[in-house]
């Protein structure tokens, strides 16, 4: 088969690790394909070759748009005139569409086919740029059940290939059989009883870490002045290592690398976790958990006026219904969320309801596998010519 050369671009650190399983399930079938463009340290690993490093292009929120816009433009400029020099088989965009939309307009004066792995969350608001994914991308891969369905309505073809968090996590077989969590009371402080671990998820990007992470660590101090045992742990990204970890141990708060997920979740009672992604990481390891998010007060009264879904948390979003309590804004204060933790945290019965509901939660998201049934798909439009 001949070899191709795709450009793809994975404008923050989710897409980064998706788009890094994707470009292996690809190369695992045709190991004569080259990968080039938009991401970070996982997708280089792969085998990309990274012209634009993510960070680059990364935005969080309308404030930070004038800053980056120079830099923005840039890379938009170097990956279109990369086109014209490298003259790659295909793009592969994944998410971010802020950017992605607007580069495949440019893309569209060339030859190539343009698919669009992870939608953007149209159906939550920018419904609108429905129109421009009709315009401008060839094909459509979802991830969410929903997201099909969506897409049908407004006449666009779309395929679930599932969501691909399922293959990230270690031994997470289609008949995955969960380990029963510690289910004795989180009781008051002189009791004698292991402590439960709380886990806190600040998110990926400075931006939101600066925001909410503050509120996480207030919201722990008030936890255990009320005499709740807890051992919490916050889980940092790369990227805010170097800026989170300092006030983390000024808190006497332990922490853990990103990558180790997975070994905090499967002993975590319970989790303060900011809402995106990382929501669907605790209900896969049947976490009770807390959504908070906190923005700027402009980027908050702008989504106002274009968000119409009651919840901003996927892991409700999912489940079509309030299945874990969010805070959001000016709800997410620390005594607010303290207060939506504590009957989660002294409540055993609790737990098990919230887990009962995160498991239809988990059947939603279809079998594991999703990278590779998005390799498949667009290794057959690609090969097939469409």
């Amino acid at each position: 088969m001949d070899a191709k050369e795709i450009l793809i671009v994975a404008g923050e650190s989710s897409a980064d690790g998706h788009a890094a399983a994707l470009v292996r399930e690809l190369q695992a079938t045709h190991p004569q394909w080259k990968f080039y463009g938009v991401g970070g340290p996982r997708l280089r690993e792969a085998g990309a070759d990274i012209v634009v490093p993510m960070s680059q292009v990364t935005l969080m929120g309308f404030g930070e748009v004038i800053p980056k816009l120079k830099a923005v433009r840039d890379a938009m400029q170097l990956l279109a005139e990369s086109v014209l020099r490298r003259l790659p088989d295909a793009a592969i965009l994944l998410d971010f569409p802020d950017f992605n939309l607007r580069l495949a307009k440019r893309l569209r004066k060339f030859p190539i086919p343009i698919l669009y792995y992870i939608s953007p969350q149209l159906w939550a608001w920018r419904e609108s740029r429905v129109e421009l994914v009709r315009r401008r991308v060839d094909k459509m891969l979802v991830i969410l059940p929903f997201e099909k369905e969506f897409y049908a309505m407004h006449g666009i073809e779309a395929e679930y290939v599932g969501h691909p968090l399922l293959d990230q996590v270690a031994g997470f077989p289609p008949a995955l059989s969960f380990p029963v969590k510690r289910e004795g009371a989180v009781i008051a402080s002189g009791a004698k009883q292991s402590t439960p671990l709380l886990a806190l998820l600040p998110g990926s990007r400075l931006q939101e870490v600066h925001r909410c992470l503050p509120v996480m660590l207030n919201a722990v101090e008030l936890l255990q002045s009320r005499g709740i045992r807890l051992e919490p742990c916050v889980c940092l990204a790369d990227a805010v290592r170097e800026s989170a970890e300092g006030v983390c141990a000024a808190r006497g708060m332990k922490t853990a690398s990103q990558d180790r997920i997975g070994e905090v979740l499967s002993r975590a009672e319970a989790a303060l976790v900011v809402s995106g992604t990382a929501t669907l990481h605790c209900a896969l390891y049947d976490v009770p958990m807390v959504i908070l998010y906190k923005t700027s007060w402009l980027n908050y009264a702008i989504a106002r006026m274009f968000v119409h879904v009651p919840n901003i948390g996927l892991v409700n979003l999912v489940a079509g219904r309030t299945v874990v309590p969010e805070r959001i804004q000016n709800e997410a204060s620390p005594a607010r969320v303290a207060d939506a933790m504590e009957p989660i945290l002294r409540s055993s019965d609790l737990r098990r309801e919230i887990r009962s509901k995160l498991a239809e939660v988990r059947g939603k998201l279809g079998p594991a596998g999703a990278s590779r049934r998005a390799a498949e798909s667009i290794s057959g439009f690609l090969t097939r010519g469409g």
